[in-house]
């Protein structure tokens, strides 16, 4: 729970110390391989993907989390055949989670330089989700990226800020995520930008590193 909280408010060392306590303390073989985007965000790309192998049997294997991660990660890489081999893996899951599904269809028709009709699915998605108040601000971003990626930047620049708003505040993802690097000229992105560090410089003073030492 810290190690999640603390990568969506941007503290990622703190993320990455909770992650080593809880491996500290879990018996390695009896867990299941946890999918920590902390890994993406902090350039630990081996360790992310070591994550993302099939777990025959576990939940992760039927969701849809994994091929969907997979293809955000070969995305984030820009190798577009591999990102669109494992959204369309992930869309055609006949059990899988919702909001993944949906979302790994709509990228796969952007790869598939299908845009027209990825920016209408992902604009009834987008209203869909306007009145449901969710607090997932990092799914939120990855809406962004994607009308990005077709190149509606407004809908990108608005989406993103829905993000922060609804409490992602990894300031250095937005830095980094390739999808949203269309954005960063625009001084809504500057704006944007300056919230995130104001708020992170903010978090990090409540939250300092040394917060789980000797506990």
């Amino acid at each position: 729970g810290i190690a999640y909280a603390a990568r969506g408010a941007g503290l990622l060392p703190l993320a990455r110390q909770a992650m080593d306590l809880r491996d500290r303390l879990a018996f390695a073989s009896l867990q299941p391989q946890a999918v920590d985007i902390t890994y993406l965000y902090t350039g630990e790309i081996q360790r992310f993907e070591a994550g993302l192998r099939d777990q025959p049997g576990h939940l992760r294997s039927t969701s849809g989390v994994l091929p969907f991660y997979r293809g955000y990660l070969a995305l984030v890489r820009g190798d577009q055949a591999t990102a669109q081999r494992e959204f369309k893996a992930a869309a055609t899951l006949a059990n899988g989670y919702p909001n993944i599904l949906r979302l790994s269809q709509i990228y796969d028709l952007i790869l598939e330089g299908r845009k027209d009709e990825a920016w209408t699915k992902l604009r009834e998605y987008d209203q869909e989700r306007i009145g449901m108040r969710e607090p997932d601000g990092e799914f939120t971003l990855r809406l962004a990226e994607a009308y990005a990626l077709i190149g509606d930047r407004a809908s990108a620049m608005d989406m993103a800020g829905r993000a922060f708003a609804r409490g992602f505040g990894c300031t250095e993802w937005y830095e980094r995520s390739p999808m949203l690097e269309p954005l960063r000229g625009l001084p809504k992105w500057k704006a944007l930008m300056q919230h995130l560090r104001e708020r992170q410089s903010l978090m990090e003073e409540r939250f300092p590193v040394g917060l789980l030492e000797d506990n």
